[in-house]
């Protein structure tokens, strides 16, 4: 599944420029952290190319269902950081960094 970044509110180091991200799987990242069912996503375009993101639901409902719904989904967006092997999914590795609505460029995958 690819995404569209067009702009948020927090980090403007982030938001500022458009990228696209995609989902991806990786072992060492975990289906659920403190705020609830993420979604890992790579960078793969803009000054950021190559670093993950987390999103979790701004919504009263699931990432899935949004996705169902709409092109757009409303999210918190969180920086990865240490990923890895030994990652740990706490608010140190997954500081929130804004909110965003993002929009679905390719629903496959």
């Amino acid at each position: 599944m690819k995404f569209k970044f067009a702009g948020g509110d927090g980090d403007q180091d982030y938001f500022k420029e458009v990228f696209l991200s995609v989902v991806v799987n990786e072992s060492w990242f975990p289906s659920e952290i403190l705020r609830g069912k993420a979604l890992l996503l790579r960078i793969i375009s803009g000054k950021r190319v190559g670093e993950y993101l987390a999103i979790t639901s701004r919504q009263n409902v699931t990432l899935e269902e949004q996705i169902a719904r709409a092109n757009y989904i409303s999210v918190v967006v969180h920086a990865v950081l240490n990923p890895g092997p030994g990652f740990i999914a706490n608010n140190e590795n997954l500081p929130a960094i804004g909110m965003a609505v993002i929009e679905i460029m390719d629903k496959r995958g």
